[in-house]
């Protein structure tokens, strides 16, 4: 079996356990007959809710890179950490 985009597969006797590197969610199918069984769920990455970001551009750039406002400024020079990009 070739694992889904996305997934590390983990092959323990007759069971293959898929697990999804965008989120949390694993998957276990068993082989049976040389056939695999069971369902693999699909891989996403993790939804949010819009106001879940904050309301600052900081705060959204923290959020959704995991990186601080001042790193991503520090990246353009000529612009002070308050300069909107």
């Amino acid at each position: 079996m070739s694992p889904p985009a996305n997934t590390v597969l983990r092959r323990i006797g007759d069971r293959s356990e898929v697990n999804c590197l965008l989120n949390e969610l694993t998957s276990t199918v068993r082989c049976i007959d040389g056939q695999w069984q069971g369902e693999i769920e699909v891989c996403e990455r993790p939804s949010f809710v819009p106001q879940s970001l904050g309301d600052s551009l900081a705060d959204r750039i923290d959020v959704l890179y995991n990186v601080t406002y001042s790193y991503v400024a520090s990246l353009h020079p000529g612009r002070s950490v308050g300069a909107v990009l």
